[in-house]
Formats: C-alpha cells, structure tokens, sequence
C-alpha cells in the first residue's frame, strides 16, 4: 500500500525500486531466552529505528485529510488533530462524530487504528456545554478542559493560564538555582520583575487577569 502511494506521488523509476526492494521480502525472528523461532515473512509495516521510518510514515499518512474533507486536519508527527467549528452545538456534536468516524474508517482501510484510550477533545465555547459527547464504536471519547497541541496547552477558555503557570514555574526554579548565594532583596527584585514581564504579555490576551 506504501508503495502504491509513493507511485501516485510520482516517486517512480530507479528510486520506487530501490524503495521497492528495501520494503519487500524482510523477514524476521523472536529470540527469547536463547531460543529463535523461525524466520517469518514481514507483510507490513517499515523496518523500526530507521532514518527513512518517519520520512516513509510522513508519506503514507500524508493523505488522511481525504478522508474528512469537510474538516480542518492538521499533522505533526504521529499526532492527528481535527478542528471543526459550527455554529449551532447539536450540528457541531453531529459533525465532529460523523468525521470521526470516517477518520476512522480510513485508518481501518490503512491498516491503522486509533488508540481510544489516548484521543480527547476540547470544547471552546463562550457558554458552557455539559451534554456535548462524541463517542466511537459505542466508546465515549474523553472530554478535557485543556490540552497539548505542539507544545502548548491551551485551555477551553482560551486564557493559557495554565500554559504559563507551567513555564513560570519552571523558570522560577531555574532562577532560584542559579541566584541561589544572591542576597535576599535582589532575589526578590529578580522575580519581581520576571513576573511582570510575563503577566503584561497575558493581560493583553486575557482582559480577566486574576489579581
């Protein structure tokens, strides 16, 4: 199936060989406790620990947003993330469970498969919506109040308060090692004004600053 799509994303020739008789024909073997078993045929998958692995991942995902073109898909790595917005809460709950679902038929196709115990969503509304569910095969997906995306947690009220009480927390410590023979007052002046530089850039973003 890679193969198949490297031809359509006109990866031919010499090198869709090469590819060709490095995906092909691998075969492998268990040892345990100094007993091997015998050498079985690999059917799929890419040789793991691999310079070329992401590159060759990268390429036989690259096609997923096919799958839900009425939605915004975003990639990055392994991590598939899915944003869709309405309107109206009853559409958005049908929509975002109906994409899922063809998200998830196409990972069957591909022989891949989601892990339901790692996928979550967010709500970001400016009302507060308790009967918003979406589930697959009769399994509810988790519902969280804020979550990762490319390194930053954003929150389902859009004020990254949680973001940055990490990041100050972690820089406040890295201060409190390096100052740590400073005296006492120019250790407070220090986290003074480190904490102002990092609330003024929040206030403009969050008009409700917590005092």
């Amino acid at each position: 199936m890679l193969l198949a799509k490297m031809n359509n994303y006109r990866v031919r020739g010499i090198v869709h060989n090469w590819f060709t008789s490095y995906l092909i024909n691998r075969k492998q073997y268990t040892v345990i406790d100094h007993n091997q078993s015998e050498l079985q045929i690999i059917t799929c998958g890419i040789p793991q620990g691999s310079v070329l692995g992401p590159l060759l991942f990268l390429m036989y995902v690259n096609d997923i947003h096919k799958a839900v073109p009425d939605v915004n898909v975003r990639l990055f790595t392994d991590d598939t993330n899915m944003f869709i917005h309405d309107k109206n809460c009853k559409t958005l709950m049908q929509t975002a469970n109906e994409n899922l679902s063809k998200l998830n038929d196409w990972l069957t196709v591909n022989k891949l498969s989601l892990n339901l115990n790692k996928i979550c969503y967010s709500v970001y509304c400016n009302d507060k919506i308790n009967d918003f569910k979406i589930a697959l095969n009769g399994v509810e997906i988790k519902r969280v109040k804020s979550c990762k995306y490319l390194g930053i947690i954003i929150d389902d009220e859009l004020k990254f308060m949680t973001y940055i009480l990490i990041i100050f927390t972690r820089k406040l410590l890295d201060m409190l090692v390096y100052f740590t023979n400073w005296p006492t007052n120019y250790l407070a002046l220090v986290v003074e004004i480190f904490t102002m530089d990092l609330l003024i850039p929040y206030s403009i973003w969050n008009r409700n600053l917590c005092q």
